[in-house]
């Protein structure tokens, strides 16, 4: 008797299994979004804590949004319809946007007259990707302006030969860690490269590469920025990634004039980070055009096998500039996929 009177035991754990998982998955993106939207300036151990914590739920918001789907189930499994239905709410809520993404927008027809210009950032895994998928990759794209992160030195031996012969204008600074770069073009510079945002906001640590070129295309000038925000791997490092956002926003955000923002922001549209970038007046071109996740990282090891996150971008702004196209390349040996986005640039 005394076995029998604790068998039920289980079965009401598992019961409270869903509405548990219903609850954790809810309260934490909805805690990750409501940080997004008070906008702190992140300073200090606990902002920066706070501020990891928002950002890894933001990146990793399919896994959440797994987590509650699978709340919603055993709700239903173990009929606490109240629970299923609440989760399955917010499931819609939270499921539908994230991949439903651009289907609603109005494309530019392909055939629409004017002059395009074509950007790609590729992050080289401190140069250690394949170049022959590399290139590969770089033929199927055809970018006018390419930009490169973790630009070493190695790479540069094997590689920069071959493309300074296909695009003749360049920034180079290789770097033996993970902050070099590269920005290549086969449209000429209008004025000298500019090296770091023109701002007051400065990292703890200073600011890594980020290059600034101006390119003429068409009868327009084109700035396209190199971008690579530090990722958040300490405290320092997350206050220094913030600022580093802010300092773009505090460079670029008043500006009227046609603007690209390409690269690797470690950070995706609902992170902090990038989202600071987009309230000033900048537009991503997958929130515009893609379905899905649009994951560009990671692409290494077993976890290439899972639903990554989407750490990589172009944004823009400008009212010359009207997006025709974008997307995400494939695998080329890096832990990240390269983003490129077409654009037509007005008279």
């Amino acid at each position: 008797m005394a076995s029998d009177e604790r068998s039920p035991r289980p079965r009401v754990l598992f019961a409270w299994a869903g509405p548990l998982l219903i609850v954790s998955a809810a309260a934490a993106m909805a805690c990750s979004a409501a940080f997004g939207w008070a906008d702190p300036e992140i300073d200090g151990v606990l902002l920066s804590g706070m501020a990891f914590v928002a950002l890894f739920v933001a990146s990793f918001w399919v896994y959440a949004s797994g987590a509650l789907f699978s709340g919603v189930v055993l709700a239903l499994v173990f009929r606490r319809w109240r629970w299923s239905a609440a989760g399955g709410l917010c499931a819609l809520v939270v499921g539908v946007p994230m991949l439903a993404g651009g289907l609603g927008a109005r494309r530019v027809p392909a055939d629409t007259p004017g002059t395009r210009l074509t950007v790609m950032s590729m992050n080289l895994l401190y140069g250690s990707g394949s170049v022959d998928e590399f290139f590969r990759q770089v033929d199927e794209i055809d970018p006018d302006v390419l930009v490169l992160q973790e630009y070493t030195d190695a790479f540069a031996r094997v590689c920069e030969s071959e493309l300074l012969g296909r695009y003749p204008h360049a920034v180079l600074i290789p770097s033996g860690g993970a902050f070099g770069q590269a920005t290549f073009s086969r449209l000429g510079f209008v004025e000298t490269p500019r090296r770091f945002p023109r701002t007051e906001i400065k990292p703890t640590r200073g600011w890594p590469a980020q290059t600034e070129v101006m390119v003429r295309v068409g009868e327009r000038e084109v700035s396209v920025v190199n971008v690579h925000l530090l990722p958040p791997t300490g405290f320092t490092m997350v206050m220094d990634q913030h600022r580093m956002a802010s300092g773009l926003v505090d460079a670029y955000g008043d500006e009227d004039r046609a603007i690209v923002l390409a690269g690797d922001f470690n950070s995706n549209e609902r992170g902090l980070p990038v989202r600071r970038v987009l309230r000033s007046g900048f537009e991503s071109v997958f929130s515009e055009f893609g379905v899905g996740l649009g994951a560009t990282w990671p692409r290494t090891g077993l976890l290439r096998h899972l639903p990554g996150t989407r750490l990589d971008h172009v944004l823009y702004r400008g009212a010359r500039l009207r997006l025709l196209d974008q997307g995400v390349g494939g695998d080329f040996g890096s832990d990240h996929r390269p983003v490129w986005a077409t654009f037509l640039v007005d008279p």
